[in-house]
């Protein structure tokens, strides 16, 4: 997961697969088998080094509703802009950087097959929902009464 300034002439597209390990997930509730794919373009402008990414690969956690292990796809979409001076020996690795947002990208509960068919049986435990109240509805665009 290293980009090799002194190799980067012009624009690179780099797609490549890497396995999950490297994310280092120590989680009983979380795992990760899936290869983590890569597509991206890097090139040198202005004395920055960009990057735009986009990874993508599985998880798998259990239904908050059934407890069921379900895996759900997750992508991250990562633009970097480091300086060229601030990279060392002319390599720089983006390792951390996708780590975080693949990461931060999971979220905190999932529900099998988007909508887990056991949430009827839970629904009666549930808050109901407050219809949402929308005080300036009755304003209008423009005109004397109401404009903004």
């Amino acid at each position: 997961m290293n980009i090799f300034l002194n190799n980067l002439n012009k624009e690179m597209i780099i797609t490549k697969s890497f396995s999950p390990d490297f994310l280092e997930i120590k989680e009983k509730d979380l795992t990760m088998d899936s290869l983590v794919k890569i597509d991206s373009r890097v090139y040198i402008t202005n004395g920055y080094l960009i990057i735009d990414l986009t990874a993508k690969t599985e998880y798998k956690m259990h239904c908050s509703i059934c407890n069921k292990l379900t895996s759900q796809p997750l992508e991250a979409k990562i633009l970097l802009n480091i300086p060229t001076k601030k990279i060392d020996n002319s390599i720089y690795s983006y390792k951390n950087d996708l780590r975080n947002a693949l990461l931060l990208n999971i979220p905190n509960f999932v529900e099998c097959e988007k909508n887990c068919p056991n949430r009827k049986h839970i629904k009666k435990f549930l808050k109901k929902e407050e219809k949402a109240s929308y005080p300036f509805k009755i304003l209008k665009k423009g005109g004397k009464n109401g404009s903004t």
